[in-house]
């Protein structure tokens, strides 16, 4: 079983060039509970995402996620009217927290 398939994909459904193709958004599930898998993301470069990362787990399988930082200047990069309010509303968050 491969990872895509874990989650729902159809086996077989995702190639090694659509993986290395920065046009591919992979989305598995739907809404609000869909995984969206981006192969490029703008405004920020793999190394910082890399560095920042958030490590956490699903269940006993390591992941991670993108830092704040790095989140929030992706979002600001699409410039999409909703990453712009996510990205407000993610400030307003952020800056509750103790």
């Amino acid at each position: 079983m491969t990872a895509t398939t874990f989650f729902g994909a159809p086996d077989g459904s995702l190639s090694v060039e659509a993986l290395n193709d920065p046009e591919t958004v992979f989305q598995v599930g739907v809404p609000p509970n869909r995984i969206d898998v981006l192969t490029a993301l703008s405004g920020v470069d793999f190394e910082h995402a890399w560095a920042t990362r958030v490590a956490a787990h699903y269940g006993d399988i390591p992941i991670a996620y993108l830092g704040l930082d790095a989140l929030l200047d992706a979002k600001r990069a699409s410039g999409r009217p909703q990453d712009l309010l996510d990205v407000a509303e993610l400030q307003r968050v952020h800056h509750r927290q103790p």
